[in-house]
C-alpha cells in the first residue's frame, strides 16, 4: 500500500507526468492526500473521501 500526502506539490510538469504514469502501472492500494482534482481525476480514482 502506498501512501502519499500531496504527491504532485512543489513538482514540475515533467516530474508530475513521470508520478501519473507510475501510479497508473500500480496494481497495489493508494491512498493519496491531493487538493489536484486533474491528478485524482486521471488516477481513475474509484473511491473518494472528501472532508470540509
Amino acid at each position: 500500500m502506498l501512501i502519499l500526502d500531496e504527491p504532485t506539490n512543489h513538482i514540475d510538469i515533467r516530474a508530475k507526468d513521470n508520478v501519473e504514469t507510475a501510479l497508473e502501472g500500480y496494481e497495489g492500494a493508494i491512498l493519496i492526500a491531493s487538493h489536484d482534482r486533474y491528478f485524482v481525476e486521471k488516477l481513475k480514482i474509484d473511491r473518494v473521501v472528501e472532508l470540509s
